[in-house]
């Protein structure tokens, strides 16, 4: 078994590739709905790299590209670096018309999501569990020259697929969950705030009923966001056919927002102390 073909089994084990599947299929059920939140996406990515300088662009959970400029930024940069934990393979063959397209297959958490199957194997043989203080350990790297990120619809998605498999076992309390959705977060958070990035990620979920009215409201962000300039939010529809909840809609409150690299920020302190 070659190591792509591992990750892939690994991932599917997760859930990653029936989550993915998943997005396609309701986005062909919502597609009037989901196509105008893409578009802002698109809209914003454009912005942000008109102004950007970088040779290279990586995206962070590209996934099936409904929300990525792809041809845009295939012009406009050196190298177009696409990491997801899978690329469909209709999505592969756009190397063909995009030559500067480079696929990665790389866990965004880091490697949150061995350790979270790791816990699982644990609790299975000895009723013992990966400690919280050993998930905090484990940070994202990807170290690619002169490039800009973008962390595209995918930091409220990094916990849900970890701790719903975790979920499962009844490894870890509640305030456990909440404070491990929050070290998934803050991570990818880390890792973003040391490099220019674009940050599009939908920060809030709207539960409505029949009557159009919100019923409820969840934070789907668990940890402190960090500076951002040139901000913009909308609204996404993200299930309207009352498929997603049974009975009740679901929208998003959507945040892009270019961070300021908290390294220059620093940078610049020590520079006027």
């Amino acid at each position: 078994m070659n190591i792509l073909t591992f990750k892939r089994n690994f991932y599917n084990e997760l859930g990653y590739i029936t989550d993915q599947n998943g997005i396609f299929t309701r986005y062909n059920r919502e597609k009037k709905n989901w196509d105008e939140h893409l578009e802002k996406c698109k809209n914003y990515i454009i912005s942000f790299c008109e102004n950007n300088s970088t040779e290279n662009i990586v995206i962070l959970g590209s996934g099936w590209l409904l929300d990525v400029p792809i041809e845009y930024l295939s012009k406009r940069f050196k190298k177009v670096y696409l990491i997801d934990v899978n690329h469909p393979i209709n999505i592969k063959k756009l190397q063909r018309s995009y030559s500067n397209l480079e696929f990665i297959v790389d866990d965004i958490t880091g490697g949150i999501a061995k350790l979270a199957q790791q816990s699982v194997l644990d609790f299975k043989k000895t009723k013992t569990k990966v400690e919280l203080s050993e998930f905090e350990k484990v940070y994202y790297k990807q170290n690619i020259y002169d490039s800009s990120i973008i962390s595209l619809n995918i930091l409220n998605q990094l916990d849900i697929i970890i701790i719903d498999y975790l979920k499962q076992y009844k490894i870890y309390a509640e305030q456990e969950i909440l404070q491990l959705r929050t070290i998934i977060q803050n991570n990818h958070i880390q890792f973003l705030s040391k490099n220019r990035t674009c940050l599009i990620s939908d920060i809030e979920e709207y539960i409505i009923n029949k009557n159009d009215i919100i019923e409820k409201t969840n934070q789907l962000v668990h940890c402190q966001l960090p500076i951002g300039k040139n901000s913009k939010e909308w609204i996404w529809k993200f299930d309207t056919k009352m498929r997603y909840i049974d009975n009740k809609k679901t929208y998003f409150k959507v945040l892009a927002t270019e961070l300021i690299n908290q390294q220059t920020i620093n940078k610049k302190t020590m520079t006027k102390n």
